[in-house]
């Protein structure tokens, strides 16, 4: 037999169109193979598409091929490579194309056979074509058909069929492709599992032989005699070596057993010494859990005291910073204050400064003013000395001097109105200076007040920041003797540390002990609660459980009474432990058997029948007559053979077919009803198996081929007596053997005997027959009464319940286990609980006062912060007051001078305003006149002594205007002088004021006190600068 190489499926579509093959390829290469589909991923359309190419048409597990495969809309195509030879290479390709018709299904059956490398092999095939639109699509069936029409009439071996009895010969003729092999295959995989099926009664070589082995050569002598009975028995013989080896194997099997049953004592042991290290491995781990829990445990304190000792390292670094800041704080403070000396000293060196420059300036202005004044003086004297010379020659009148008398008093009167302007104008000017100096000398007494209030303040804030520094100490001592145990050596804030972290894990602790606390008041509540719920489901399920099991044990009595009486009635049984798993089996076998029987009974009885009949016929017969019996044999082999037909059918058919009569043909030829057409092919199969029925005959029979019974039926008219010559014939075996009289009587003597033997036989399928059909109906209420599936419901609920029963009594257990577990923990939890609060409480005590320990420490700490501060504040303060006191002492000399020039002022003013000539003028209207107010009183006199006729003499004029040239030119040298020497700005429209000489001395005086000052203050300022200088490098370097 050939093998599998690969198979092809194109547009098989089917589960209503669901799913589909659309053109796969599965290699095999002559291997056995597995092909892994899921539940209802098609194994069954898979088998039954490729026995297509077998057996065309067949149905598998009772499902028609028309029904399985959806070919409405377009056909299936199905191809197997088969592989003939391996060396070389030969193939064998057969190719089904199936398709939808009228009547229901139809087929294009292919053969061809080719070597490797053929490009018509099984890929070759165009099942797969393109279509307008560039997509692949399947073929249909009138191209297949055009295709391999083409192919047969192109090559010698390929082959086109359209009937399925030529393709089935042909492929086992050629290709050994057994064609009641695959139809063994079809019944196997008629079901899941039914290769079991198959062969549940082949269990012993007793089986094999009378339920395999028999019917095979009963089948085989009914078809090509002992020829196909040895090919079956070649095929069998692997059967035969398999049931030797499985004899082997089961004693190998028991062997095995008793083995096995050493190592599961062996096994015992070891599960009891693997209990037992289990148990120790568990203490190791509960050990191991304790030593891990530690050593977390220890970690965690090593993780803590390193963050502690990092944040104590940053707390460190913080204070070092902090420390820095504040010697910079200190530093830059000590920086501002030196500044704020040093400015200090420098506004009251610069305001003396100034204010010697200014008095400076004033007198070189007032000196070179003067001199100019002098010079403009002496030039009025000259010109006027000059005017009187010349006026020597001529006696002026007396109305002319009275004019010239009267235009002097208006020039007088305008020159002292003048210089009273000036005076009054300095008066106004000193006497707001003067006010200006009180307000400042009010607010500066103010400012006094205020600082040494501030500072009288500042002085009791000292000794307020010294009380607190002092208590807050004294508290911090009495709580550290409370709270530590060493307080020369223990420090409260690192205590405090490890106080509130002891405590932080003695709240974490007592949190989740208080948390399992209530879990486990939880769990115990709910178990409890399962416990009231689980203890009555126990109950139930115990009754439940009990009822199920008293049903089923009964069930399972008659289930072993009914098996008991099946193996009995048949030893084919024996293999069958239960009728449930095998109820298909056993009641398909069951219904075989009783139709086995009554087909049995049905032939014994004919047989009886006909022995009887055939004795009764001969019994007072002396010699031997004929009756025919070919039509049962016509029936019985007309699926051996592709075509065989009798030859009443046959004339039949011609008749109707040729429009002619059955009497025509029966003048040519009278032996249609005893003849038999097949195929020239089969002509030597049929005469074989004919002359195996010649004991049976009572007729010879004519064997004919289609060829010649046509020749015989185209010879209508013609002789047709040559053509009857042709046809062969097979003739009873008794018409010889019964010639003679003695065999002919023993003969008869025969007949009896198998009529006895045939009505005995019946007799017994009679009772074996009955016997079955009382069991069939005994499993029958049986299976009725306790179907399948409500026992095996049954059963599974009874396991169920069980199962339920031992997990609800395992979860009773486990709880109540648990409940005792749980309070055994609540008694010792409750006790640690107690004990960590109380642990707890006077931790807590102990970190309110090391609280309030660190409150009196940053009380401390501030109050020397504070009385620090208001240390380097009280000098500043000093020095504030000191500057003030100074700052007024200034003001109150500067008004002491305003007030004396003041005084002055006045005096000047109403000095002028008592004398004669300011009188004597006050009633004239002032004129205009550039000379000075000295040269318009000389010549006032003057012109009043030449009035009164007294008029001097030319030497006297003439040496007043020497004295009067010699003194301007005097003063313009010291003039020249002073403007070389002057480092002032010189005021160009400056005009000496009346009474500056006075205020020169003034000034002079002034300006001396001024150098003494400016003299006593240097000294300090560069000190203050020194100073300042210093505080900035230090600052700048830190």
């Amino acid at each position: 037999m050939p093998s599998i190489s690969r198979i092809r499926i194109t547009n098989l579509v089917y589960e209503n169109g669901a799913k589909r093959y659309r053109d796969e390829i599965f290699h095999f290469d002559s291997h056995n193979g597995v092909i892994l589909l899921e539940n209802g991923g098609g194994k069954t359309v898979f088998v039954q598409a490729v026995l297509q190419t077998i057996l065309p048409h067949t149905p598998l597990a009772d499902r028609k091929a028309k029904d399985t495969f959806s070919l409405d809309n377009s056909p299936a195509h199905l191809a197997v490579e088969w592989l003939l030879n391996d060396r070389p290479r030969r193939y064998a390709l057969t190719a089904v194309t199936v398709f939808r018709n009228k009547e229901g299904m139809d087929s294009y059956k292919y053969v061809y056979e080719y070597e490797s490398g053929d490009e018509h092999s099984l890929e070759g095939l165009p099942f797969v074509r393109e279509g307008q639109d560039g997509r692949q699509r399947p073929a249909s069936k009138e191209e297949m058909a055009d295709y391999y029409q083409y192919m047969s009439h192109s090559y010698l071996s390929a082959h086109y069929f359209s009937s399925n009895r030529e393709y089935q010969a042909y492929i086992e003729e050629n290709f050994k492709i057994i064609n009641s092999e695959w139809r063994s295959v079809a019944r196997i995989n008629s079901a899941e599992g039914e290769i079991e099926g198959f062969f549940e009664g082949c269990r012993t070589t007793t089986q094999l032989v009378d339920q395999l082995l028999i019917p095979t050569v009963e089948e085989a002598l009914a078809g090509n005699g002992a020829q196909d009975f040895v090919e079956t028995f070649e095929r069998q013989r692997e059967h035969f070596k398999k049931h030797r080896q499985l004899r082997d194997k089961i004693e190998e099997s028991q062997r095995v057993d008793t083995q096995i049953t050493s190592y599961v004592e062996r096994y015992s042991d070891y599960e009891e010494a693997r209990q037992a290290l289990l148990k120790a491995k568990g203490e190791a781990k509960s050990l191991h859990q304790l030593a891990v829990e530690e050593q977390q445990q220890l970690r965690q304190r090593a993780e803590e005291h390193r963050q502690n000792s990092e944040r104590l390292l940053e707390q460190s670094r913080e204070l070092e910073r902090r420390q820095a800041s504040c010697q910079l704080a200190s530093l830059q403070q000590k920086m501002e204050r030196a500044g704020e000396v040093y400015a200090q000293q420098r506004e009251a060196y610069d305001g003396r400064q100034e204010e010697y420059a200014a008095k400076d300036g004033r007198l070189q202005n007032l000196e070179i003013a003067r001199l100019k004044a002098r010079i403009r003086s002496s030039e009025e004297e000259i010109q006027y000395y000059t005017e009187q010379i010349e006026r020597l020659t001529s006696d002026p009148d007396v109305e002319d001097l009275e004019s010239r008398i009267k235009n002097n008093a208006g020039f007088l009167r305008w020159a002292y109105l003048q210089e009273e302007d000036v005076l009054v104008g300095r008066q106004q000017e000193m006497q707001q200076e003067q006010d200006k100096l009180e307000h400042d000398i009010q607010a500066i007494e103010e400012q006094y007040k205020a600082e040494q209030s501030n500072y009288q303040e500042l002085l009791v804030k000292k000794g307020q920041a010294e009380l607190r520094r002092d208590q807050a100490e004294k508290d911090m001592l009495t709580i550290a003797s409370q709270i530590l145990a060493n307080p020369q050596q223990e420090e409260v804030r690192q205590e405090k540390q490890k106080w509130e972290q002891h405590a932080s894990e003695l709240e974490r602790d007592r949190q989740e002990n208080q948390s399992l606390l209530r879990q486990l008041l939880d769990e115990k509540g709910r178990l409890q609660g399962e416990l009231g719920q689980l203890r009555p489901a126990l109950q139930t399920y115990s009754r439940e459980e009990q009822s199920l099991q008293d049903l089923l044990q009964h069930i399972q009595e008659e289930h072993e009474r009914l098996l008991l009486s099946m193996k009995e009635l048949d030893p084919a049984f024996y293999s069958v432990q239960s009728i449930y798993t095998k109820q298909s089996t056993v009641v398909t076998q069951l219904e075989g058997a009783a139709e086995n029987l009554r087909l049995h009974k049905e032939r014994a009885i004919l047989k009886e029948s006909q022995a009887l009949a055939m004795y009764k016929f001969y019994e007072s017969s002396t010699y031997y007559s004929a009756d025919p019996l070919l039509e049962a044999w016509i029936d019985e082999w007309r699926e051996q053979f592709s075509y065989l037909e009798a030859g009443a059918v046959y004339v039949e058919k011609a008749a109707r077919q040729l429009a002619r009569s059955e009497s025509e043909y029966f003048t040519i030829y009278p032996f249609w009803a005893i003849s038999l057409i097949c195929r020239s092919s089969e002509l030597e199969r049929l005469l074989a198996r004919l002359r195996k029925q010649a004991g049976m005959m009572t007729h010879p029979v004519f064997v004919l081929t289609q060829e010649q019974a046509r020749a015989i039926l185209d010879s209508l008219g013609g002789d047709s007596r040559p053509l009857m010559e042709t046809a062969q014939k097979v003739f009873p075996s008794g018409w010889e053997v019964n010639l003679s009289a003695g065999v002919f009587q023993s003969w008869q003597q025969e007949l009896a005997k198998k009529a006895r033997e045939y009505g005995y036989e019946r007799q017994q399928q009679e009772e074996q027959l009955q016997l079955i059909l009382e069991f069939m109906k005994q499993l029958q209420r049986f299976l009725e009464k306790y179907p399948y599936e409500e026992t095996r419901q049954m059963q599974q609920s009874w396991r169920e319940i069980k199962e339920q029963l031992v997990e609800t009594d395992q979860q009773i257990r486990a709880r109540q286990e648990r409940v005792d577990e749980i309070d055994v923990r609540l008694n010792g939890l409750g006790k640690k609980i107690t004990e960590m609060i109380e642990e707890l409480a006077h931790l807590s005590n102990r970190i309110l006062k090391a609280h309030d320990y660190l409150l009196k420490a940053g009380e401390r700490d501030k109050a020397r912060l504070d009385l620090q501060q208001f240390q380097e504040l009280l000098p500043f303060r000093e020095q504030e007051l000191v500057r003030i006191a100074n700052q007024k002492k200034q003001a109150e000399r500067k008004l002491q001078e305003i007030r004396q020039s003041l005084t002055m002022v006045k005096q000047e003013l109403l000095h002028l305003q008592k004398q004669v000539l300011y009188q004597a003028v006050a009633g004239e209207v002032p004129q205009i006149s550039s000379r000075g107010r000295e040269l318009l009183e000389s010549e006032r006199q003057d012109l009043m002594d030449a009035l009164h006729q007294k008029q001097k003499g030319r030497q006297s004029l003439e040496e007043r205007l020497r004295q009067a040239r010699l003194s301007k030119n005097n003063d313009e040298n010291e003039l020249t002088r002073r403007i070389r020497q002057c480092e002032a700005e010189i005021e160009k429209d400056f005009i000496f004021p009346p009474g500056g000489d006075e205020e020169i001395d003034v000034l002079i005086s002034q300006i001396n006190d001024l150098k003494k000052l400016l003299k006593r203050l240097e000294p300090g300022l560069k000190q203050a600068e020194k100073n300042h200088d210093i505080a900035q490098d230090r600052f700048t370097r830190q």
